[in-house]
């Protein structure tokens, strides 16, 4: 009878953990068919599928902790999301941003006269396709993270691949991603795949600046 108690115990436990975690979204997926995830999975269950298997779903961050629960404002937002709702919880991750130039970027497009002399589709497909990730939203965010944290799995480890950088940092206006590629630091990572083994683009560009160390008097 022990024996038993202790074995009902050891199966209790993790299984009502999974109830916490997964119960909400079970009720959600099956019954609430016009919440969030129970429209979503009839029309794009795999944004369902990546959100689920993310850290976010983990931490219990759902889909109107990020976008809000008014469907005018997530419509005219396209169903991005500003920086400063992801500084809520990644203020740290926000201030390293803010300093980087993807703020600036859509300025940085919108003000060059190549850009203004262009036709309006060129400015739409040729250049704010990247730009854009320096958008301005309505609470006065800067900038959207999810350009690199590619929603709704938004992985660290996918936004450190060089591949993240590749989509906007290539062609002959900004070949940085050719010279890596030809550089040993790229051919070696082409090799081992190893990021430990050759840097990759965050290795130097990413993170908070070193310390200085203040001159000996």
């Amino acid at each position: 009878m022990k024996r038993m108690l202790v074995t009902l115990a050891v199966l209790a436990v993790p299984l009502a953990l999974v109830g916490v975690r997964y119960g909400p979204v079970g009720w959600d997926w099956f019954i609430a068919d016009q919440s969030c995830v129970g429209c979503h999975r009839q029309s794009n269950d795999q944004l369902v599928a990546q959100w689920m298997g993310s850290a976010h779903f983990s931490a219990g961050v759902r889909c109107e902790s990020c976008h809000g629960d008014r469907h005018d404002a997530i419509f005219a937002a396209g169903g991005d999301v500003s920086s400063k709702v992801c500084a809520e919880c990644h203020e740290a991750e926000y201030t390293e941003f803010s300093r980087s130039g993807h703020p600036e970027a859509e300025v940085a497009a919108t003000t060059n006269a190549r850009f203004i002399a262009a036709p309006e589709a060129m400015q739409r497909s040729g250049c704010m396709t990247c730009h854009a990730i320096g958008r301005t939203f309505p609470d006065g965010g800067q900038g959207s993270c999810n350009y690199c944290h590619t929603g709704h799995r938004f992985s660290a480890e996918e936004a450190r691949e060089p591949a993240a950088c590749e989509v906007c940092h290539i062609g002959p206006d900004h070949p940085q991603m050719e010279a890596w590629r030809a550089s040993k630091h790229g051919l070696v990572y082409q090799a081992m795949q190893d990021a430990e083994s050759a840097p990759t683009c965050v290795s130097c560009h990413m993170g908070a600046p070193p310390a200085m160390t203040p001159p000996a008097t």
